[in-house]
């Protein structure tokens, strides 16, 4: 180690209780608008919304999302849940929309009951006559060359 920067670093060492400690300034979480829209659709697609959702789908910092989560707290997107149990942000959704992509609205629409009362309905079968069909088979067997069973004569 060369000598100066040996004695610098002990003059600062020496240096550094002498100087008064000044509060440090924690600066605030900054995020941008575009991700704080992606956290409030989180919220409109989940009926309870959590910091550690808001992060792990978003791939951002807890910081950043617990400041979000407050945020729409404010301006009463989402209701805070009291009580948590790991002092985490917990919420429900005051902006709930069970079909956010409208994937309801775009679906054949469902049948009329006039329609399943069609479907439904006993439709009367043919009575269907087994002894003119059998006759008919043994007769093409018999055409054919074919050898028949005594049961088929019954």
């Amino acid at each position: 180690m060369k000598r100066r920067g040996f004695l610098g670093l002990f003059g600062a060492a020496i240096a550094v209780p002498a100087l008064p400690f000044a509060a440090p300034v924690t600066p605030a979480v900054v995020y941008s608008r575009s991700t704080y829209g992606l956290a409030v659709l989180h919220a409109r697609t989940r009926p309870h919304v959590t910091a550690r959702g808001i992060a792990h789908c978003l791939k951002l910092p807890k910081s950043q999302a617990s400041a979000m989560m407050a945020e729409m707290i404010e301006s009463k997107l989402i209701t805070p849940i009291t009580g948590a149990a790991d002092g985490s942000m917990r919420a429900t959704s005051n902006i709930l929309i069970n079909d956010p992509w409208g994937l309801e609205r775009t679906s054949a629409a469902r049948q009329t009951t006039a329609d399943q009362a069609k479907r439904h309905a006993k439709v009367p079968q043919p009575e269907v006559k087994i002894d003119l069909l059998l006759a008919h088979l043994r007769d093409l067997c018999t055409q054919q060359g074919m050898t028949l069973s005594r049961r088929c004569f019954a």
